[in-house]
């Protein structure tokens, strides 16, 4: 008998349980459209997804140089709570002076509520600080 997947169930295979992956913004809005879509969000904090497929998504700034400003990235959510809804699509934006800054915003549509925005900047500097962010993704134990 063919087993239909609901989209939890193909996001629970397909969603791999990584450590430390160093993003742009941009590949960061790529991997949450390719892992996000069809997912429910139960809790979205400053810094973390959490999903009803039992993921948690942690999302953390690189630090730079402890002595200027290259190599710190920025990250900020407007919009934080539970029970957000199912999430549609992604998109990424550069801001509209790209070409003096990294900074960009990340748009998450959920179904049948106000989307979340994430405003953000890469922080590269002089790129030899590192850059982007660290993306984590653990599985949630259930009580």
């Amino acid at each position: 008998m063919f087993h239909r997947w609901s989209n939890s169930e193909r996001n629970l295979v397909a969603m791999n349980l990584l450590e430390n992956m160093n993003l742009t913004g941009q590949e960061l809005a790529e991997w949450l459209q390719e892992n996000l879509v069809g997912e429910y969000i139960t809790r979205m904090y400053s810094h973390s997804i959490e999903t009803r497929s039992g993921y948690e998504i942690i999302i953390s700034e690189n630090e730079g140089c402890g002595a200027c400003l290259n190599g710190w990235s920025e990250w900020a959510v407007k919009r934080t709570g539970e029970n957000l809804g199912v999430v549609t699509s992604v998109k990424y934006k550069e801001a509209p002076d790209y070409d003096t800054s990294e900074q960009f915003s990340i748009f998450i549509y959920l179904k049948s509520r106000p989307k979340i925005e994430v405003s953000g900047d890469d922080g590269a500097g002089n790129g030899f600080y590192g850059w982007g962010f660290h993306l984590n993704v653990e599985a949630i134990e259930k009580m």
